[in-house]
């Protein structure tokens, strides 16, 4: 629900492009300090994760969902009004194959990797790419 207001007030404010790349940029960024702290962390396995990077990893995947929410909502929006109404069905296609391709491909990467901080940057890249 907030993502969509969120999509809303920036899109009728800003307009489609400068709220896109906001809202990508909040998703790089977010993607980018999650995968900067699951990398860094150095709590043993089976310990709790101290305080301040439990805060710190809540607030980033908090910033990625609502900004991979918004951006995906004003790409669907943009494809619509950009999109002649002949071509918008091979758009939608194209675009939810190579997603679902991307999704199915990610378990697989999880698997190949022995790092646990490695899969989980790989992860984050595969949803950055995907939205």
């Amino acid at each position: 629900m907030f993502a969509t207001i969120v999509f809303y007030l920036l899109t009728t404010n800003l307009g489609p492009v400068k709220a896109y790349t906001i809202l990508f940029s909040a998703l790089c960024v977010g993607g980018a300090s999650l995968c900067i702290l699951i990398a860094l962390n150095d709590t043993a396995p089976g310990k709790e994760l101290p305080d301040w990077l439990s805060a710190l990893l809540s607030i980033s995947l908090l910033i990625l969902r609502i900004s991979s929410f918004a951006s995906s909502a004003i790409n669907i929006s943009q494809v619509i009004e950009l999109t002649p109404m002949m071509l918008q069905g091979l758009v939608f296609g194209v675009v939810n194959t190579v997603s679902r391709g991307i999704t199915i491909c990610s378990p697989v990467v999880a698997e190949l990797v022995d790092n646990g901080s490695w899969t989980c940057c790989i992860m984050a890249v595969f949803g950055i790419v995907s939205a």
